[in-house]
């Protein structure tokens, strides 16, 4: 069984890989890892070779971004080359189904390939809302592509159903990244001591801010709010990861770079920390501040309260761990000051967690998908 697979960002292929490793090592299955999108950006980190330390086989590298471009002329262009580029690949490697997850412009371009291919496409994480971002359309609509729903939610599932699509074909199985909290070797403080630029001293900030693609707010504005909060705390340390590549992610990661350059004692600064890093860090974090979807899905399997900004994560399910306010400084230093005072939870209800995610995938894909 020939089971394709597409990775076109750092947040996505962090969530894949276990599933990735599985397939595999699986003797049902044949790999063919498709990479794109922001993986192949210098600007971005070229993650890419994240995945080549791995170890994983690469099937196909398909550049379609170019580099310090986040127009929305850019992505509409990088939409119609994702569809044109992937489309002969997907032909030529002929899989039996498609794995895709998300949300993305470009996995959207990829689902539309397939679809017109005739080849199954399974979904990971459809059924969500994020009113904040375009691609809350770019979900519904990869959601209508799919022959195949597998929710992180229960509520998810539920509003796939609502959506017309067959409910014998869509199945809650929990978040594959809350599997990944659960179940991956975390790097100790020592060792993340070690690789950072800065004293990791409490208190610890883990931030992300993207920018908010569907409700008009200028993402300059939002993050000089979030940077005149953040400087209100002189003696935390702040491990900041760039921007994606959506419209004006280009103008944050400058933003951030004049502040990093400002206060190199205590911010870090880096396009990308890769998921074990990443997660080893929100670990010890006693923050995780932003409005990465990070912040709703893993953070609370941590016990650590998250300051989600603006509405980019708006209408998607969280755990009272979460403190949900706009991009206004002094609400975010208050909120910020309440997270602090509470301090961690030992254990938090989180919605998107559920057992035996990685296995339930594993099997619905070998009995179900292409038998």
């Amino acid at each position: 069984m020939r089971i394709a697979v597409v990775t076109t960002t750092r947040a996505d292929y962090g969530i894949l890989k276990p599933l990735i490793k599985a397939l595999e090592k699986a003797d049902w299955a044949q790999l063919q890892l498709l990479v794109t999108g922001s993986h192949l950006l210098e600007s971005q980190g070229s993650t890419q070779h994240e995945i080549e330390a791995d170890g994983v086989p690469v099937a196909v590298k398909v550049p379609i971004f170019s580099e310090s471009d986040t127009s929305a002329l850019h992505a509409a262009q990088a939409f119609g080359r994702a569809a044109e580029q992937i489309a002969p690949v997907l032909d030529r490697l002929k899989p039996d189904a498609l794995v895709v997850l998300g949300d993305r412009f470009e996995t959207l371009a990829i689902a539309a390939a397939a679809a017109l291919l005739h080849i199954p496409i399974v979904h990971l994480h459809g059924g969500e809302q994020t009113f904040g971002a375009l691609d809350n359309r770019f979900r519904h609509a990869i959601s209508q592509l799919a022959d195949w729903h597998l929710t992180a939610t229960a509520r998810a599932r539920e509003t796939l159903i609502r959506m017309g699509l067959p409910m014998q074909r869509v199945f809650h199985v929990g978040a594959l990244g809350v599997w990944n909290v659960l179940n991956q070797p975390r790097l100790s403080r020592e060792a993340l001591q070690a690789q950072s630029p800065i004293a990791l001293k409490a208190p610890l900030f883990l931030i992300t801010f993207h920018p908010e693609t569907d409700t008009g707010q200028t993402p300059q504005a939002q993050v000089e709010a979030l940077i005149k909060a953040l400087e209100a705390f002189p003696q935390s340390s702040q491990i900041i990861t760039y921007a994606n590549v959506d419209e004006g992610g280009e103008a944050i990661n400058a933003l951030w770079q004049a502040y990093a350059a400002r206060h190199p004692d205590r911010v870090w600064l880096t396009p990308s920390l890769g998921q074990q890093r990443y997660h080893s860090l929100m670990a010890i974090a006693d923050a995780v501040i932003g409005n990465s979807s990070s912040g709703i899905l893993e953070a609370p399997s941590f016990g650590v309260r998250t300051v989600n900004i603006g509405a980019r994560q708006a209408g998607r399910e969280r755990a009272a761990t979460v403190v949900d306010v706009p991009a206004e400084s002094g609400v975010i230093i208050a909120a910020i000051d309440r997270v602090l005072t509470q301090g961690k939870v030992d254990s938090a209800q989180n919605p998107y967690a559920c057992a035996d995610t990685l296995g339930k995938i594993l099997k619905i894909i070998r009995e179900k998908v292409a038998p």
